[in-house]
């Protein structure tokens, strides 16, 4: 599940909020800022935060040993690094530590960036943001698809969008810091709607959640949605699966111009997107690769279906086949009867 980090605490007011929607990580902001916090009030705020939640210091081209007493007292568990720090100013943290202080480095994002030269960075996370500070999103399209390191995305994120950053991008974690404040404080009630917008993202609906699922499922099925987000960040496996798609199934679906049609009814011209020419003719083929794939990926060696006209029931079993899987479908008798050719399809490609 995504992780919230809230930026820019500098009050005890703003830890008992943070302690209160149990949030993930804490920023303490050392550099100049009108959030900057001291030593003694970092201290204060560290020893009032629930253990379960990550401080972070917040610096600017700070001196090593900075970073490295606030550490070593205990102060932040991690750093993150917003100026020109280089790959040997990150060693020197990382050795100094026994590398078990945690490096987040700040890029700012914009046509002009390589994210690429990052894949190898010490660091152990990025922050993908518009700018110091500037509250303002930035085209998250320009994150790359295949970016090797797990990342918090950062600027201008609020209960109003944060729903669409984790549902298209899977950041990591998300990073606010204006979008929860008003009139330069931190806002428990736009706290509070980050966080029911957040957990409506993991398919929770208010206090009592929406996954309504038999416990024995429960475990399984937060394990499948951990390895979906992981492949769907891991490189191979997405151009694996295009491979498939494009190759296999015949996507993009073509277009077909009606010509008689448009004659017939007249005004705009008609395209029909041809489905029907995927391989199998059935359009679940584009779902059921990805999942087929994704099972096989996780070491599963079956896969079950559950179909009613046959359509999903081929499709399952066409991947299988393809993939060397079991294969076993759910039909009901009348349908068994109803779409006897489909139930004859799926048992030439193996399945039960």
């Amino acid at each position: 599940m995504v992780k919230i980090k809230i930026c820019g605490l500098k009050r005890l007011e703003d830890i008992e909020l943070a302690n209160r929607y149990k949030i993930d990580y804490a920023g303490f902001v050392f550099a100049e800022s009108k959030r900057k916090v001291n030593y003694d009030l970092a201290k204060q705020m560290k020893e009032k935060l629930c253990e379960d939640i990550q401080s972070v210091g917040v610096f600017v081209d700070a001196g090593t040993d900075e970073i490295l007493k606030l550490y070593n007292d205990g102060i932040i568990d991690m750093a993150q690094l917003h100026g020109m720090e280089s790959e040997d100013y990150i060693k020197t943290l990382k050795e100094k530590t026994d590398y078990k202080l945690k490096i987040i480095k700040a890029i700012e994002v914009s046509e002009n960036t390589d994210l690429s030269k990052y894949d190898d960075s010490l660091a152990d996370y990025l922050l993908l943001d518009s700018g110091k500070g500037s509250g303002k999103t930035f085209d998250w399209h320009l994150i790359r698809k295949d970016l090797k390191k797990e990342f918090f995305l950062a600027g201008g994120l609020n209960s109003k969008n944060i729903t669409q950053a984790i549902g298209e991008f899977k950041p990591y974690a998300i990073d606010l810091s204006s979008g929860v404040e008003s009139d330069g404080f931190k806002d428990e009630n736009k706290i509070k709607k980050v966080m029911e917008a957040k957990n409506m993202n993991n398919g929770r609906y208010g206090e009592y959640g929406g996954q309504y699922i038999s416990e024995t499922l429960m475990n399984e099925l937060i394990y499948l949605e951990e390895q979906y987000y992981h492949y769907m960040n891991d490189s191979e496996f997405v151009e694996e699966l295009n491979t498939l798609l494009k190759e296999y199934a015949g996507r993009p679906s073509l277009l077909y111009y009606a010509k008689r049609m448009t004659e017939d009814l007249g005004g705009a011209k008609i395209y029909l997107k041809r489905e029907d020419l995927n391989h199998t003719g059935a359009h679940k083929i584009n779902n059921v690769l990805g999942q087929v794939l994704l099972a096989k990926k996780m070491g599963k060696t079956r896969v079950i279906a559950e179909t009613g006209a046959g359509q999903h029931g081929v499709a399952t079993a066409t991947a299988a086949a393809l993939l060397d899987m079991e294969c076993e479908v759910y039909m009901g008798e009348l349908d068994t009867k109803r779409q006897a050719l489909n139930v004859y399809r799926m048992e030439l490609l193996g399945a039960k």
